[in-house]
């Protein structure tokens, strides 16, 4: 492992022993017990590994990691799936992700794909979160991106950072989180990108939301689900969103949102005369 990889997995591992509780393995749990969760020589035996090895594994020293051992730190640590990808891909020993290129045609055949739905709000965003294709119905409901800089197509700024997006979405705080939490899944396999690195940094500065939140290490993968939306005008109703990746090279995924009912495909298709009648 790399320093920086070895560090952000120490940090990990120590988030999640404190989150374990020792009857959980019905350990003895003092009153005045100065380690939250469990102590680390209790994940050291729980995983049949040594005291020291451990140790070092939490302190983020660069030592030989096997994944017989990640496995079964992983079990002591009631880590899910997503999380273990996470450990497994911060202890990797291999060189940094080398940037796909963007397939021109493909993104020119995905747009013919996107003006197609018409109704639907649908965009392309590509390895750095970044909006680089979408329609009318996507600016209709998120904001005209021709107008947006670059850092303002960014999914992960916009959702922290725009304060129209507390009102647009309901329940922000927690698609908020979800959002952060499948990003830390693409940040661990990018980490030693500097576009990645400067995200972090910015978010940092800018959102006491994302400052509060990042150290958490909370993991999620990119899961399609449902979306409450509002209007100021229209007023509020629901979409389902899907996330398309590409097999190819490009990195590109297509994120389509469709109307749950028709009284949403009907309130939908309002919001996009609305923005077409004022930018006409």
């Amino acid at each position: 492992m790399n320093d920086e990889k070895s560090k952000e997995l120490g940090i990990f591992l120590r988030t999640r022993r404190e989150r374990i509780m020792p009857e959980q393995y019905n350990l003895k749990s003092y009153a005045k017990r100065r380690t939250k969760g469990l102590k680390r020589e209790e994940v050291a035996v729980l995983s049949g590994v040594s005291l020291s090895w451990y140790t070092w594994l939490e302190q983020g020293r660069d030592i030989h990691v096997s994944s017989q051992v990640l496995e079964a730190v992983s079990r002591t640590l009631c880590l899910n799936e997503e999380e273990k990808q996470y450990v497994f891909e911060l202890a990797e020993t291999k060189s940094p992700t080398v940037p796909n290129k963007k397939d021109t045609e493909s993104l020119v055949s995905l747009q013919k794909i996107l003006d197609s739905l018409k109704a639907y709000p649908a965009y392309i965003v590509d390895e750095y979160w970044n909006n680089v294709a979408w329609n009318t119905a996507a600016c209709a409901l998120f904001g005209d991106f021709e107008k947006m800089d670059e850092l303002e197509k960014n999914v992960l700024w916009r959702m922290f950072t725009n304060q129209s997006y507390r009102v647009i979405f309901k329940n922000w705080e927690e698609l908020a989180q979800r959002l952060l939490a499948q990003f830390r899944m693409d940040y661990s396999k990018n980490i030693n990108r500097d576009w990645y690195n400067r995200l972090v940094k910015l978010l940092n500065q800018s959102s006491s939301e994302f400052k509060k939140w990042w150290p958490d290490y909370d993991i999620c993968g990119g899961h399609d689900g449902i979306k409450e939306v509002v209007h100021p005008e229209i007023g509020s109703f629901s979409l389902r969103h899907n996330n398309l990746h590409s097999v190819d090279s490009s990195g590109l995924t297509v994120v389509i949102y469709t109307p749950v009912s028709e009284s949403d495909r009907i309130k939908m298709q309002a919001v996009i005369d609305l923005y077409t009648s004022q930018n006409n």
